[in-house]
This record gives C-alpha cells, sequence and structure tokens, in this order.
C-alpha cells in the first residue's frame, strides 16, 4: 500500500505541474502585452513619440496581440509624428478587433483634435456620423475643431448637416460658422449663415455682433460694419447703456459691449475711403467669445 500511494503520487504529479506552468504562461503573456503598454505609455509621457514607434514596432516583432490599450496609445503616436495612414489604420484595426461603442469614436475625435489633427477627426468622423449616438455635443466640438484650423468649408458642412438631422443649432454653432468664415476672409458666406440664423428663429447675440463687425471691419467694409451695428441695436439692443448694465450682471460680460459702442462712435467720424489699418487698435481690443455658446 506504501508503494501503490507512492506510485499514485508520482502519477499525478506532472498533471499538477503541467497545471501550474499553463497558468504561469497565461500570466506571462498578459504581462509581456501589459509591459509593452507602460513602456509606450512612459515615452508618450516623456513625449518621445520616435522611440514609442519604435517599441511599437518591437512589439508586434515578438507577435504580441495588441490590446485595446495599445490601439489607443498609437493612434496617440502617430497622430503627433503626423502618421496619418497609421493612426487611421489602428482606428480601423480597434473597430474589427472590439467592436467598440461610439464613445471610442467620441475619445479619437477629441484625441485629433487636442492633436491639431482636425483633418483626421472628420475622416473617422465621416465613417460614424449616422449612428443614432451622434447629437449635438459631437458637431459642437468638431466645429470648434474647424475654427482652430481655418477650415471654413468644413465648418459649413457640418452646420448643414445638423440641419439636415434636425439637431439644434442654437447661436453658439452658428456663432462658430460666423467666426470661422469671418477669419478666412468669406465674407459672403458669412452674412449667409448670419441670416439663416435670423430665419430660424435664433436670437443673435454679442458675440455673435462681435464677430460680424471685426470681420468686416478687418477687410475695411465700414459702411457693412455700421449695418451691422444698426442691426444690432434695432434687433438685440434697446440702448447700448441698458444693453451693458443687463450683459454685465446677468452673464459676466465686462468690457466687451463697451468696445463695441467706441468702435460705433469712432465708426460715425470717419469717411470713406478708409485708410489701411485704421481700425487695427480697435479691432485689437474687441474681444470674441463665441465658444461660450451665451
Amino acid at each position: 500500500m506504501l508503494r501503490f500511494g507512492f506510485g499514485l503520487a508520482r502519477h499525478y504529479q506532472p498533471r499538477v505541474a503541467k497545471v501550474s506552468l499553463t497558468r504561469r504562461l497565461g500570466t506571462s503573456k498578459a504581462e509581456t502585452v501589459g509591459n509593452f503598454n507602460r513602456k509606450i505609455q512612459n515615452l508618450i509621457n516623456s513625449q518621445n513619440y520616435e522611440n514609442a514607434s519604435k517599441t511599437f514596432e518591437e512589439m508586434k516583432g515578438q507577435a504580441v496581440k495588441l490590446d485595446a490599450e495599445t490601439h489607443l496609445q498609437m493612434i496617440h503616436v502617430y497622430s503627433k509624428l503626423n502618421a496619418s495612414s497609421n493612426a487611421l489604420e489602428l482606428v480601423n484595426s480597434y473597430a474589427k478587433q472590439f467592436e467598440p461603442k461610439f464613445e471610442f469614436y467620441h475619445k479619437i475625435f477629441d484625441q485629433f483634435i487636442k492633436d491639431g489633427k482636425v483633418e483626421l477627426a472628420l475622416q473617422v468622423f465621416a465613417h460614424v456620423k449616422n449612428l443614432p449616438e451622434v447629437n449635438e455635443m459631437v458637431y459642437f466640438k468638431l466645429l470648434l475643431g474647424c475654427e482652430e484650423a481655418n477650415l471654413p468649408d468644413d465648418a459649413l458642412a457640418l452646420l448643414r448637416e445638423m440641419k439636415e438631422k434636425k439637431l439644434t443649432r442654437d447661436v453658439g454653432f452658428f456663432n462658430i460658422a460666423i467666426y470661422t468664415l469671418g477669419k478666412a476672409g468669406r465674407l459672403s458666406d458669412m452674412d449667409k449663415i448670419f441670416q439663416e440664423l435670423k430665419q430660424e428663429g435664433v436670437t443673435p447675440n454679442i458675440q455673435t455682433f462681435s464677430s460680424l463687425i471685426s470681420s468686416v471691419i478687418e477687410h475695411e467694409l465700414p459702411q457693412l460694419a455700421t449695418v451691422y451695428f444698426k442691426e444690432m441695436k434695432a434687433q438685440y439692443l434697446q440702448s447700448f447703456e441698458e444693453a451693458y448694465a443687463r450683459e454685465a450682471q446677468q452673464k459676466g460680460f465686462d468690457n466687451q459691449l463697451n468696445n463695441l459702442v467706441k468702435l460705433y462712435h469712432e465708426l460715425a467720424t470717419i469717411k470713406s475711403p478708409v485708410p489701411n489699418g485704421a481700425y487695427k487698435t480697435l479691432l485689437d481690443s474687441l474681444p470674441v467669445a463665441h465658444n461660450e455658446g451665451l
């Protein structure tokens, strides 16, 4: 019996060892992915994107399967390295492997816009824009990106898509488009959006008129600036003094309306044609806070 017991123990010992070895191997694989991810993240933190890319190539050379974190890290790295095709390839790879929710794409939009790669964000958005989760906030972020990147055509396209989808376009959305078009010198398109704003029953605010007026003054069109001033006074403001007190109290405005008043009186005293740079000082002092959505 003693010999049988000893033999029985010997018989089952290799099987236990095999289970233990398998578990250890599984843990090792997980740690390998985690170790690479930690290396890449540390390189990202130190803004060493070239070496992060090299580490990623080493990871692929060892046939380590990419996880969700690896995809997100390297999309960021390739965005920073201006490797657009690589970044988009990883976005597609992630979509096929993990069947992500829209939250993933939302993160990608934020990352690309933060990195100044608005065109990439728009390319990804083109594939998912018809998903039911796409709402006003998504469009607002992309519009802000178009403003920062000086992409007036894309800003117009986004605003048009919102109308087609019957999404709510409040004054903040129109203000971004007006500012972006004005900055690009697209004054005719800028005015069309302003007219569309009014046709939809949206009330223009101080930021709307500030963007309109500063844009036309920058392109030395004082007559049009005066038209916008008169419209602001007739449609939005009963009097400059009353409006300033009301806006300052309700929304915390400080000197923006005072600058508009100052500019208005300056326009009234200057005759056409306007000399180059006549409004430079006033233009510089005219703040535009359209993206607050006030």
